[in-house]
């Protein structure tokens, strides 16, 4: 799996993950600082080598939250199709 992993960057402010978007990705953070938000309510931070978005590998249901990178983002992404 890791093989199949793409890296990608985000600035901060960038949305990595918009509520209610369709998606069939999931991201491990490798560095910065990301913060989760529901309904615009913040919600947690999601820090150093934590995976989100897994979800989206296993249903179709839209994103639940979004989630905005607050420091520069490095993040590797896997594909449901790579899955």
């Amino acid at each position: 799996i890791a093989e199949r992993m793409k890296p990608q960057r985000f600035r901060p402010s960038d949305y990595i993950i918009q509520e209610g978007d369709e998606g069939d990705w999931m991201f491990v953070l490798m560095r910065g600082k990301a913060e989760v938000f529901i309904n615009g309510k913040y919600i947690a931070a999601i820090y150093d080598h934590k995976q989100f978005g897994e979800s989206a590998l296993k249903n179709t249901a839209k994103r639940n939250a979004s989630i905005m990178a607050v420091y520069e983002c490095c993040v590797l992404v896997l594909m449901k199709s790579d899955y």
